[in-house]
């Protein structure tokens, strides 16, 4: 936000027959969908990006530039899970991610303004969320929490969970929100953004930065985060967000369902406008980001 098992995709050459609107005009079953890939860690344009489909072979086979623009063809109708890496292993400087949304999207028309995220696979002593987990789990895990998390890096892991909930244009974190998936091996701490800081080595006050699952994301500022173990298995967890504050009461999804992989990162970002909770390209057209 490592070394990662080699990735094989299938390229397949697929003919679809072209069909038909209503008034019987030919209908592309193929749509673009495009837009900008940011660093998760400063919003800065992510360079050297390339995006896939979740799960697909559907791809954008040019990396993105300096202003860190993609565009790709998907089947029409297609959920809208996409996946971004360099997929260089001679190149290695972004961690797999799957940009995760907490109301489904379907791609059945053009889409040219979908904004995502990758992050850089940050290692000690460089700055970053990878170098600032690994760092923890490395460090800090079986110190103040009991060895939260079994994995001793992000790469050892059999997932990676990471969700935010922000509540205004200003992308501020909502406080007391509670984040479960009630999965065997996909256990779920929270981060204290007081005490976390983008320093190359961990200080004392930087080993409990992951309050126990019984916290939840209280305090100033939090976000949830999983380092699933090898118990975990599936290629999925359905996640459940609820608000801890009777007097704020967002409206959440009942649950999301979030892809998970290993060592990939699943990043769910939950904008809030209005009390309801909705996706974050919605929420960058509202605040005009």
């Amino acid at each position: 936000m490592r070394h990662l098992p080699a990735i094989v995709m299938l390229s397949l050459v697929l003919v679809f027959p072209a069909c038909e609107d209503d008034s019987g005009t030919a209908v592309d079953p193929m749509v673009t969908v495009a837009g900008v890939v940011r660093n998760v860690d400063d919003g800065s344009f992510a360079q050297g990006v390339r995006v896939r489909l979740w799960n697909t072979s559907y791809a954008d086979d040019v990396p993105t530039g300096s202003d860190g623009t993609y565009e790709l063809k998907v089947p029409r109708g297609s959920k809208l899970l996409l996946f971004t890496d360099d997929f260089d292993a001679g190149d290695d400087v972004w961690f797999p991610l799957v940009n995760c949304d907490p109301v489904p999207v379907y791609a059945n028309d053009d889409m040219l303004d979908v904004p995502i995220h990758c992050c850089p696979k940050t290692v000690s002593p460089n700055p970053g969320s990878v170098a600032i987990w690994d760092n923890y789990l490395a460090n800090c895990d079986d110190t103040e929490n009991g060895d939260m998390f079994e994995p001793h890096s992000s790469a050892a892991a059999k997932g990676i969970f990471s969700s935010l909930v922000v509540s205004d244009c200003s992308f501020t974190l909502a406080d007391s929100i509670n984040v479960v998936t009630g999965t065997p091996g996909a256990p779920i701490g929270y981060i204290n953004e007081n005490v976390v800081s983008f320093a190359p080595a961990p200080v004392a006050s930087e080993c409990n930065i992951f309050h126990p699952a019984s916290v939840s994301q209280t305090g100033s500022l939090g976000y949830s985060q999983g380092f699933f173990d090898d118990s975990f298995v599936g290629s999925t967890i359905t996640v459940t967000v609820t608000d801890n504050d009777a007097a704020r009461n967002i409206d959440f999804p009942a649950s999301i369902e979030v892809p998970v992989a290993p060592g990939t990162i699943s990043l769910l970002v939950i904008c809030v406008w209005n009390g309801k909770a909705i996706n974050f390209g919605e929420m960058e057209n509202r605040c005009g980001w």
